[in-house]
């Protein structure tokens, strides 16, 4: 358990500094001019092939409501509550992220995922239960569902430091380059609505 605790954590470091190799930048955030919700009626996923190794990760996001919270001059964050966002790569317990869908204001380019650093390493070995168990807002704010999600302190000097220091920070994900996935996010939010 503590071998696959390891693996996972290094999974983590790398999964992170691959994910967004030059994402539009999250800074000068500022409230939204407008209040509005982004509803995903299901769960939806790409997958990727990252790496010197060409390893295939699948990255998906959880159905719910993602509410605007931030935005700059280049976008809109919508976040999901709790830990929408969801990383896995093989038979690896899938890495749960706070986070939500980014929309450009560039209409020329597409909706993606983002994640929201944190020095606690969330996840879970039945993404189905998750889902349902999110779905039916019973992990709101994050909290962990019945055994198939297990938490874990980052450990480690190196690796600790490093995730204490990015605490907070936001990361866009490149284009996921999956049609069908860039599609549900822009039907999502073409169809979004205020909140109330």
């Amino acid at each position: 358990m503590v071998f696959l605790n390891f693996i996972t954590l290094v999974a983590a470091a790398m999964l992170l500094s691959a994910c967004a190799t030059n994402p539009p930048p999250a800074e000068n955030l500022l409230a939204p001019i407008a209040s509005e919700v982004i509803s995903m009626p299901e769960r939806a996923s790409f997958v990727r092939l990252q790496g010197a190794f060409n390893v295939s990760w699948e990255y998906g996001l959880m159905p719910g409501s993602y509410v605007a919270e931030k935005e700059n001059a280049l976008g809109t964050f919508y976040r999901g509550a709790g830990r929408p966002i969801w990383a896995r790569s093989g038979t690896t317990p899938a890495q749960l992220f706070a986070g939500g869908i980014w929309v450009p204001k560039n209409a020329s380019d597409v909706p993606r995922l983002y994640i929201i650093r944190d020095n606690v390493l969330r996840t879970t070995s039945d993404l189905d239960q998750y889902s349902l168990a999110y779905s039916q807002n019973r992990i709101a704010s994050g909290q962990p569902v019945g055994p198939s999600v297990t938490g874990s302190v980052i450990g480690g000097a190196i690796v600790g430091a490093i995730l204490q220091a990015e605490a907070g920070t936001i990361y866009i994900h490149e284009p996921s380059g999956d049609p069908t996935f860039d599609n549900r996010l822009k039907t999502g939010y073409e169809s979004r609505s205020p909140n109330r």
